[in-house]
């Protein structure tokens, strides 16, 4: 999960439907300006081959992000984006799957129940044994009820909206929101200062140099 969370207030129920995608995006770090735009419009992502190794900075604003990262060829790597105002819990996830198939589930906390999300990548070239197969309906088997669709497109992404009533908090961020106004104040004010602050950030730079 991210490393810096934001602080949650008091939980409520929210009313608006659940929005929510899974998509095989063959690489996302190189995508992030596709992942920003549908972000808009969806409460949770699940994005399949992320191709991102540890080292690799990721994030969409206004979400946690749930990784389980490529650490070798036979591993693509699977996330989950959750929007930060959702009240959510990892599931512990206890068989290793690894590398036929990599998953990552979440719980979401609705009114009066659970939702869980299972995200799930099968590498296409890692056959997938009796133990695998087994262990994976074990996972399942702790589920009340299973909903998939098996007829879907290759990297292609699968839309669902849940008409559920959602646990959601307030997020209180220090980030300072500014009017138009303001933020054309501000860049007038560091078009003017650009030289002081250049000079500025070498000098320290120089007086913190081994």
């Amino acid at each position: 999960m991210n490393s810096q969370q934001p602080t949650r207030s008091q939980s409520y129920v929210s009313s608006q439907p659940l929005r929510i995608a899974y998509w095989n995006f063959r690489g996302a770090y190189f995508k992030k300006p596709e992942i920003d735009k549908i972000s808009e419009e969806l409460d949770i992502i699940i994005i399949a081959e992320t191709c991102l190794s540890p080292d690799h900075a990721f994030s969409i604003r206004g979400f946690d992000c749930i990784r389980l990262d490529s650490t070798s060829n036979n591993i693509r790597g699977l996330l989950i984006l959750i929007r930060n105002s959702i009240l959510f819990s990892i599931v512990d996830i206890q068989f290793n799957f690894l590398p036929a198939l990599e998953i990552l589930a979440v719980k979401i906390h609705l009114k009066d129940s659970i939702l869980n999300i299972v995200g799930a990548y099968r590498h296409p070239s890692i056959p997938m044994t009796n133990s695998i197969i087994n262990s994976f309906y074990s996972f399942m088997s702790q589920f009340n009820s299973v909903i998939n669709d098996l007829l879907v497109s290759d990297h292609f992404p699968i839309y669902v909206s849940l008409n559920s009533l959602v646990r959601s908090v307030d997020i209180f961020s220090h980030r300072t929101h500014l009017s138009r106004l303001q933020w054309q104040c501000v860049a007038a004010w560091l078009e003017v200062h650009a030289g002081d602050i250049a000079r500025e950030t070498s000098e320290a730079a120089l007086f913190i140099s081994p």
